[in-house]
């Protein structure tokens, strides 16, 4: 996720690219994702279907519901759309973040759409902050 971001920036010519943003950010989204996670439980796909390919990666030894990668990618495109404009670009970078988990087998759309709106609740809630 931190690298797709930083990517991102540089291709948008963002010189003062703050690569801290995305790690705080995803730290501290952690324990709120895992706990919905333990709390639904929800088996990832390539789980229950033994015929899809799927390369397991670390981050797949949580459940799959809602998706991590999703609602961090959402949290952050947002953040950082505030911080450096940009928009399209950092939502499409979080977009390409979340497809990536359904192409992968990692995760249900359900998962990741859900997941997105996670993301957008908690951007929600820290700009209230």
């Amino acid at each position: 996720i931190e690298a797709a971001f930083k990517k991102t920036a540089k291709e948008q010519g963002i010189k003062d690219y703050d690569k801290k943003i995305a790690a705080k950010l995803i730290k501290e989204s952690a324990p709120v994702i895992l706990e919905l996670k333990k709390h639904h439980n929800r088996k990832r796909p390539y789980e229950l279907d033994k015929n899809l390919k799927s390369i397991v990666l670390k981050s797949m030894q949580t459940p799959s519901y809602p998706s991590g990668h999703s609602a961090q990618g959402m949290l952050i495109a947002s953040v950082l759309k505030d911080k450096y404009g940009k928009g399209p670009a950092f939502m499409q970078t979080a977009k390409n973040i979340s497809d990536s988990r359904n192409i992968a087998h990692a995760h249900y759309k359900s998962d990741s759409v859900n997941g997105t709106k996670l993301g957008k609740k908690l951007y929600k809630h820290i700009k209230k902050t």
